[in-house]
């Protein structure tokens, strides 16, 4: 084993309470593979730092920058999707009391279907719908990938249209 890899098995459990506390114990483990990985692809670079025993100090301040970045992976892989998610929340739920009351039957069985699918394909494929938006609309708005949007979307009407067939065959 390298002295990077022996480093990484003697002191996981100090790095991880490192991403504990700067990250949250939602994403913190998550945030430290990914840290962990990419270092592992730039282990060469990393062998002269770790045998002058420079890498608690160089991962903790790792993890510190990546908790407070804009830029970083972290941002764009966790923060960014909870942040849009309360956005959505704060905006769009009078939004939606207004067209649940003008079809109130139709979206019942659509809302009840909707309970059952995947957080993010269910809050995609509502705020889609409700803001009347296109995929590159969508995409400009939210900052999220066009196809990753449409697979979502894609998704959620391919389950919803599956339930609705199979109620309408029990009746």
């Amino acid at each position: 084993m390298t002295c990077f890899e022996n480093f990484i098995n003697e002191n996981y459990n100090v790095l991880l309470e490192q991403s504990n506390r700067y990250i949250g114990k939602k994403y913190g483990s998550d945030v430290l593979h990914d840290m962990l990985y990419t270092f592992l692809q730039k282990q060469e670079k990393l062998e002269a730092m770790c045998e002058r025993g420079e890498m608690m100090p160089y991962i903790c301040r790792a993890i510190y920058v990546v908790s407070y970045s804009n830029k970083s992976f972290y941002n764009r892989e966790y923060k960014k999707h909870d942040r849009l998610r309360a956005e959505y929340n704060e905006r769009c739920d009078p939004l939606e009391e207004v067209i649940f009351s003008q079809h109130e039957k139709q979206l019942k069985t659509v809302f009840a279907i909707l309970q059952d699918i995947q957080w993010f394909d269910r809050e995609v494929f509502k705020a889609y719908y409700l803001h009347n938006h296109t995929l590159d609309t969508f995409t400009n708005a939210t900052g999220i990938p066009r196809a990753t949007l449409y697979k979502s979307i894609r998704k959620a009407k391919r389950q919803i249209k599956k339930r609705i067939e199979e109620v309408e065959r029990t009746r």
